[in-house]
């Protein structure tokens, strides 16, 4: 522990200001304890919106390797993209998918990217301009 020493004259004379800084403090330590409950938060929603993410793209990969055996992902979006047609591979992916898996995914990530941008201009811009 530490011991310190103060002259109470000099304390007497400083009292407004030292009760300012204590109260400064304390904003300041309330502040920083709501920006790491949002960043949390913000955390939380993506790894969500990710690791939904990763095990569709796992997903197609598995598929790649039964059909077409070790073509990438990427050059397998990239040839559909570029002929306008789908690969067997894709194809099957995509009927295991269905539409209602792709409007969940869709909504995952949707809600984690909304869940972020309310957070920054919620609560840390707000926090960053005070």
């Amino acid at each position: 522990g530490y011991v310190c020493v103060f002259e109470a004259d000099v304390l007497a004379g400083s009292a407004p200001q030292l009760l300012l800084i204590a109260k400064q403090s304390w904003m300041f330590r309330c502040v920083i304890a709501q920006l790491e409950k949002c960043l949390a938060s913000m955390r939380k929603a993506w790894k969500e919106a990710t690791d939904h993410t990763d095990a569709r793209i796992q997903a197609l990969n598995k598929s790649i390797r039964d059909h077409a055996g070790s073509v990438s992902v990427e050059s397998e979006l990239v040839s559909s993209v570029a002929t306008g047609c789908a690969s067997a591979a894709l194809q099957s992916f995509l009927g295991q998918l269905r539409e209602s898996g792709v409007r969940r995914w869709e909504k995952t990530v949707d809600t984690a990217c909304n869940h972020i941008r309310t957070n920054v201009t919620g609560t840390l811009l707000p926090a960053a301009q005070s």
